[in-house]
Order: C-alpha cells, then structure tokens, then sequence
C-alpha cells in the first residue's frame, strides 16, 4: 500500500528544515519570495533560491553527490526592529549546534552566512521593512525522508560538570579535580 505521506529529500528537505527552524527559533513562518502577496499578517520569513547547485568539486558519490546551494532568507514586518531582530535571531540559531543538528540529521550543512542586513526596497513608502542574510548549504543529494523521520527537538548538549579520574591525573582519587561550568576548579 502507498503512502500518502510526502517524501522531502534535496532543495525541499533544505526548505523544509529551514521552514522547522524559522518556526522555532522565531514563531515566524516561512514562504517563497513569490508568494508574500498572501501573505496577511506580519512578521514572516521568505526564501529565495540564489544557487541552486553549484559543484564543490568533480568526484561523485554514486547517487549520493555533493553540491552546494545557496538561498536568501528576509524577514518581513511592519517593524524594521522586529525584522533585525528576528533576522539576526535566526541567523544566531544557524551557527548553534542544536540548531545545525536539525539539517545534520538529513546530511545538510549550513556553511557560509553571510551579516544581517537591511533589504528595505522603496523606504519611505514601502511599510514593509525587510532584513536579512545569504545562507549556503553543502547537501549530500539522494536522501529521502518522511516528516516523520526527522526530529526538531531543541536539545542543549551543555557539559555540567566534568571530572578527571586518577588515572588520567597519575594521582589518587581524592585529588581528582571537579570543573563545573559556572565556577572555577574545586
């Protein structure tokens, strides 16, 4: 029996994840840069593909090639702090590592992001403020996932505490030394 679940692998797992992670980070949606005319209340995120494969080098993977693509994404309000800071919030999450995770997990990486900045076109008659960024992604092609398969679970993976034990210090057990984050060697 077929499935009626769609199946996200390449550009649109790129999007789809991105989609996720604007979402999260920001409780913004993300649409294409061509359909902002439905777009009814602000703020919201859009893509545009700049890139769409560019070869990072000659060897092939078999159906698992390597290429890199490239996407604008702005943020939209009638607000151009909201739209900076949402912007520059988004552009925080793509450099965190729980937030890489969401593409690792489907053979993506965030690669080059290029600064915030301000995208306004007609300012001072245009109410739509628009801030944002250049992202390259490095996609291993070929993959195919279900939504179900991928997880967008936030999880910070902060050290608490560490300890070396005797036989990493050459030294007895009640001279092992505790770290913690939060304070100095005790």
């Amino acid at each position: 029996m077929a499935s009626n679940l769609p199946v996200l692998s390449d550009h649109f797992l790129v999007q789809y994840i991105l989609g996720k992670l604007v979402n999260q980070v920001t409780g913004c949606e993300l649409v294409e840069d061509a359909n902002i005319d439905e777009m009814e209340d602000y703020p919201f995120f859009t893509f545009k593909w700049i890139d769409f494969d560019q070869e990072p080098n000659a060897d092939w993977l078999g159906k698992h090639r390597q290429y890199i693509c490239t996407m604008q994404i702005d943020c939209h309000s009638n607000s151009s702090v909201q739209a900076m800071s949402l912007a520059r919030k988004l552009f925080e999450a793509l450099h965190e590592v729980p937030y890489r995770r969401f593409f690792k997990q489907a053979y993506i990486v965030p690669q080059s992001i290029g600064n915030t900045g301000d995208r306004t076109t007609l300012q001072g008659i245009n109410y739509d403020h628009d801030y944002g960024f250049d992202c390259s992604f490095t996609v291993t092609g070929g993959f195919e996932f279900l939504e179900k398969d991928l997880n967008f679970t936030f999880q910070d993976q902060t050290i608490e505490t560490v300890k070396a034990d005797e036989s990493v210090l050459g030294t007895n057990a009640k001279d092992a030394i505790f770290a913690d984050k939060n304070k100095e060697e005790n």
